[in-house]
């Protein structure tokens, strides 16, 4: 959590994309930089387990019902390339006046199937699916990945 209190949020956030690693993973950071705006693509924490309230794609043959459940539930029943849902989660606004508040906001999951692994891939998501499908949404990503790669040389 500590990671998370070095980012400096606001209003230049507008209409860019923020790149997150797990280190900032945190709802309200995600909540907020929506409401300024923006953008983020991040991994999901191994321990988060949100629920499924929409699905933003249907795939033919033999597919699950999803809606309803929770995202531990459903990932060991896969057997497609890809899930892209709408999850609900909840966050923890700070404090004020003593009072801590707490919102259910929905954002949107995707679940890639990484093939040599076998696992999958779950990034959570406020892009919307008419400008970034699944498989983009993982791609993105990994740029993240090349970006960091790049930075340790200059280290």
């Amino acid at each position: 959590m500590a990671e998370v209190k070095t980012l400096r949020l606001g209003q230049w956030l507008k209409d860019r994309i923020l790149l997150t690693d797990l280190g900032l993973f945190d709802y309200n950071s995600f909540d907020k930089i929506e409401r300024y705006g923006g953008f983020f693509v991040s991994r999901l924490k191994g321990n988060a387990n949100p629920t499924i309230v929409g699905v933003n794609q249907i795939y033919r043959g033999n597919s699950i019902y999803v809606v309803g459940k929770r995202l531990k539930d459903v990932l060991p029943l896969l057997k497609r390339q890809l899930l892209d849902v709408v999850v609900e989660v909840e966050v923890k606004r700070r404090k004020y006046k003593g009072k801590m508040t707490k919102i259910t906001r929905t954002f949107r999951l995707v679940c890639v199937l990484n093939e040599e692994t076998e696992e999958y891939h779950v990034y959570l998501t406020n892009i919307p699916t008419d400008v970034l499908i699944g498989e983009d949404i993982a791609d993105l990503y990994s740029a993240r990945w090349e970006i960091e790669i790049g930075y340790d040389h200059f280290i």
